[in-house]
């Protein structure tokens, strides 16, 4: 700061107007950072991370400046900022009409830097919402002497947030920071992230829609698809509520071995799936026996079609099958005594994974337990390797 910005910061009273006014700024941040993360859970919009600061009075002086303002502290919207990181740039939208619904913005004040005048200018992309608490949250003492006092909520995606921290690190924002052939590459770059950013929105449009298409079984082409994690689930999902066996697939499982058993069994397209699960017996398992997890499901459906086969798939692929689930099997099968012809066949019947769970959980040395997928939480886990 110059001797003359500060004499002017000084002869104006900023450091006094400012102290007076950093409590409730103070107040803002926490109460406006804890609704937008609310909010955005609520509305299940995924968010990589929500940031809020306070301005700090040189930067504050440094934007009187530059605006030339009359009144600060009537003028400067974001002395309170927010900055929420989404992955997908749908979700910039998403968000931004969930915020829309829970504060009173300021649409006059609000810019939407995604859209530049120049279609040829790339670089930074975000929506900057003004924001208030609103009328509606006065009357409550934790909101008192701060409903009315603006603060900004940037939007971006991640991508966008990578390239602004860069630009910012590397103060790369000025269009004289660098030669014009290195200016161009900078460009492309950005360029680039934005195209990137717009792919991925669209690709997971289209994993959407074809999840929808699974569904709603409305594209026949989809038949000759081959078996994926999402196929897998969506469809056995589908044939599994129609005989009121609900499904509940763990975060993050790998289907690999599931969709190996199921190449025994000569399916390994959506149609395949479709034909085969048409014809399991779900009608014959008891009321408490219709939740599972997607594999737990198909490897009923596996048994109940050729048990014989299934038997082959344990034996070679050395899996145990938990004892909590023999009752399941021996409905879809009618196999009475399905326990002495597992254990007859060299299976291991496991009486409980979840204590194999819990040393695990204290880091116990794996050469002293069996291997297993662990594919649930729940108690209808998957038959196990061993």
């Amino acid at each position: 700061m110059s001797k003359t910005e500060n004499a002017f910061f000084e002869n104006f009273g900023f450091p006094r107007k400012y102290k007076k006014i950093h409590p409730q700024l103070e107040k803002l941040q926490k109460n406006a950072h804890s609704i937008v993360e609310d909010v955005l859970r609520d509305e299940g919009i995924p968010v990589l991370q929500v940031q809020s600061r306070i301005k700090s009075p040189e930067s504050a002086l440094e934007k009187f400046l530059q605006k030339n303002y009359e009144d600060p502290f009537a003028q400067i919207t974001d002395f309170v900022g927010l900055r929420t990181i989404v992955y997908l740039e749908s979700d910039v939208d998403r968000a931004a009409d969930a915020l829309r619904q829970t504060f009173s913005i300021d649409e006059d004040n609000s810019v939407d830097k995604r859209f530049p005048d120049a279609p040829n200018v790339v670089g930074y992309r975000s929506l900057h919402l003004i924001c208030h608490l609103g009328v509606k949250r006065a009357a409550h003492k934790e909101y008192s002497g701060i409903c009315n006092m603006p603060f900004e909520v940037q939007i971006r995606t991640a991508l966008t947030h990578t390239w602004a921290e860069i630009e910012h690190k590397q103060n790369y924002k000025s269009s004289q920071a660098l030669p014009k052939r290195l200016q161009r590459k900078l460009n492309l770059i950005a360029a680039t992230l934005e195209s990137v950013d717009l792919q991925l929105d669209s690709l997971n449009k289209d994993a959407k829609n074809y999840r929808d298409d699974l569904k709603n079984e409305a594209n026949e082409e989809i038949t000759k698809d081959e078996l994926s994690d999402t196929s897998l689930e969506v469809v056995s999902k589908k044939f599994a509520e129609r005989h009121g066996i609900k499904l509940s697939p763990p975060d993050n499982v790998d289907y690999q071995n599931i969709l190996q058993d199921l190449s025994e069994y000569n399916i390994k397209t959506v149609g395949e799936l479709r034909d085969f699960l048409r014809d399991f017996p779900g009608e014959k398992l008891k009321k408490d026996q219709k939740t599972d997890t997607v594999s737990g499901y198909l490897s009923l459906a596996m048994a109940a079609n050729d048990f014989d086969k299934y038997l082959k798939i344990l034996q070679s692929n050395k899996r145990a099958v938990l004892k909590r689930r023999l009752p399941k099997y021996m409905s879809v099968t009618g196999i009475e005594q399905l326990e002495e012809k597992l254990i007859s066949a060299g299976v291991e019947i496991r009486e409980n994974q979840n204590i194999l769970r819990t040393l695990l959980k204290f880091k116990v040395s794996d050469t002293l337990l069996p291997h297993f997928d662990d594919d649930d939480d729940d108690d209808d886990d998957d038959d196990e390797n061993t």
